[in-house]
């Protein structure tokens, strides 16, 4: 039992599902779309993000996300975890985008509007078998 390292099974389109659901997800997260995130996250990401949301209603804030320009992906990593009885799929993204925070005039209070150059790693998953990928983690 545990995790097997094997290949797991993908359609060819895979990296650009998995590119659409990256910005699919950071769109969701600006436009306050719940209904996006809880079709492409699982519930742990699903309830991190509405934390967040929460977090910036009581603080009188909105993060904005624009300006997304994916410059590289790339698959990291390819596992079966058998004690789970899922497929995960890691995906490394470098990308630029304006990433900030403006309050209820719409003046920005964090962050900036220049597009900065972010790296990070999205895990998706899914039950073996099923093409329904769900965004599990993500790690700067």
């Amino acid at each position: 039992m545990g995790i097997f390292r094997r290949e797991v099974e993908t359609r060819e389109n895979t990296l650009a599902n998995f590119e659409r659901m990256f910005i699919d997800i950071q769109m969701a997260v600006s436009n306050g779309n719940d209904d996006v995130l809880d079709a492409e996250c699982t519930q742990e990401m699903f309830d991190y993000f509405m934390q967040c949301k929460a977090d910036n209603i009581r603080n009188r804030v909105k993060n904005v996300i624009e300006n997304i320009t994916i410059e590289n992906a790339f698959t990291a990593d390819s596992f079966y975890d058998e004690d789970m009885d899922q497929d995960f799929h890691s995906v490394h993204f470098q990308f630029n985008m304006s990433d900030y925070y403006v309050d209820l005039t719409g003046n920005i209070v964090d962050g900036s509007q220049e597009s900065v150059f972010i790296e990070e790693t999205w895990v998706f998953t899914r039950v073996p078998g099923h093409n329904v990928w769900l965004l599990a983690s993500i790690e700067a």
